[in-house]
């Protein structure tokens, strides 16, 4: 037996009704349900039009052929700008990312309700999602289901309205979901630093143990050099007690003095250059043979609350070496510095070739800092600093 759908409450009918059982209405011929224009070959481009065109309605229903065409789409755009994002520092880019998901973000949430509607299913069932693993199971199985007849009668839209870009509400929610997309690029940045520099950290100290073991490996191997011998090598330097026999230093005052950022100072005036007395490598497989040390003296004075860490900085040098600051031999450069604190000390770093002191005639340091905001628009809260030191 046909039947219909009252156009005013839903109603099941005989299709020959002209009069609601349930609330009245009167049927008239004026209000023959209109379907979904039909997109003869569903395509990425056509789906992902038609879901922008009505990403502020839950009202009707969308076929499943364009649901999934405009999935692939709004996932292609997420993956690109995410990755844009988590490789940036500039805010800007950050929130141009957020602005650029808003849209497709609301789209495809309100596509998804009439993609149940299209199964036959009212679009309270997405409240399943909210239920750990089985939840989103439930509706993900329900959304690759095919059209159930029933859907597009009860679920069609019969309403002409006006495009969502002349409602002032459309551009208020967007302007929310951009917020909240902001924030949530900006907590998740944050947790991936935290986490990368736990594990540097971590790594670190493991590598810079295995070196320490392998200096006081070579210490002892040679402890049966004649005292007279030891005496003539001119001088050791002793590094997380372990002393390491200089043959050959040199120090060089330098000038480096920056406070451009955040009324803080970092200030270096003095580099030592030492060349081992031979190379020193322990039974450890992943120890380096070092042949040279560079000490970096550096002071700091905190104009307002940072944090800092040249302690676990990179050093290039002028003979095309790169090394990374020996974080458990320097001082305790690295943290949280408070308004007015000042921290001075020595940054080691081991070379793995140096032939005499003279090879190096200059260094690139570079280290980071930032501070806390709220301001979403500083992008001064972080400082990478980049220092060129003349040797002369």
């Amino acid at each position: 037996m046909n039947s219909k759908y009252c156009i005013k409450c839903g109603h099941k009918l005989l299709a020959t009704a002209e009069f609601c059982s349930s609330c009245g209405a009167e049927q008239t011929e004026s209000t023959v349900l209109t379907e979904q224009p039909a997109t003869t070959v569903p395509g990425l481009v056509s789906a992902t039009k038609l879901v922008l065109k009505s990403a502020f309605t839950i009202k009707g229903y969308l076929k499943r052929a364009d649901y999934w065409w405009s999935y692939l789409a709004a996932g292609m755009l997420g993956t690109i700008t995410s990755a844009i994002v988590y490789t940036s520092y500039s805010r800007l880019i950050l929130w141009l990312a957020a602005i650029a998901l808003a849209l497709p973000t609301i789209a495809m949430f309100t596509a998804t309700i009439r993609r149940l509607h299209d199964t036959g299913r009212s679009g309270h069932v997405y409240w399943l999602t909210l239920i750990p693993i089985v939840g989103p199971i439930i509706v993900i199985i329900w959304l690759a289901q095919p059209t159930n007849p029933e859907g597009p009668k009860k679920f069609s839209n019969h309403k002409t309205t006006a495009p969502w870009h002349n409602k002032w509400w459309s551009w208020g929610l967007l302007a929310i979901v951009t917020l909240v997309i902001g924030a949530s690029f900006r907590t998740a940045k944050a947790a991936i630093f935290e986490y990368q520099y736990s594990a540097a950290l971590d790594a670190a100290n493991n590598d810079h143990s295995d070196q320490r073991a392998a200096i006081a490996s070579s210490d002892t191997n040679k402890s049966s050099d004649s005292a007279t011998e030891s005496k003539d090598d001119g001088h050791t330097i002793t590094l997380d007690d372990s002393k390491i026999k200089i043959a050959d230093s040199k120090t060089y005052k330098t000038t480096f003095n920056d406070n451009s950022w955040h009324d803080s100072n970092f200030k270096i005036d003095n580099v030592t250059i030492y060349k081992t007395d031979g190379s020193y490598k322990g039974n450890s497989s992943k120890a380096k043979p070092i042949n040279g040390i560079v000490k970096v003296h550096m002071s700091i004075k905190a104009g307002h609350d940072i944090s800092t860490f040249p302690d676990q900085g990179t050093l290039n040098t002028s003979n095309g070496q790169q090394v990374e600051a020996d974080l458990s031999s320097s001082d305790s450069l690295g943290g949280d510095l408070n308004t007015g604190a000042t921290k001075d000390g020595n940054i080691y770093f081991f070379l793995p070739k140096l032939d005499k002191v003279s090879d190096l005639t200059s260094l690139r340091l570079k280290w980071d800092a930032h501070y806390d905001t709220n301001n979403y628009e500083d992008d001064n809260s972080h400082k990478t600093f980049d220092a060129t030191l003349n040797l002369k």
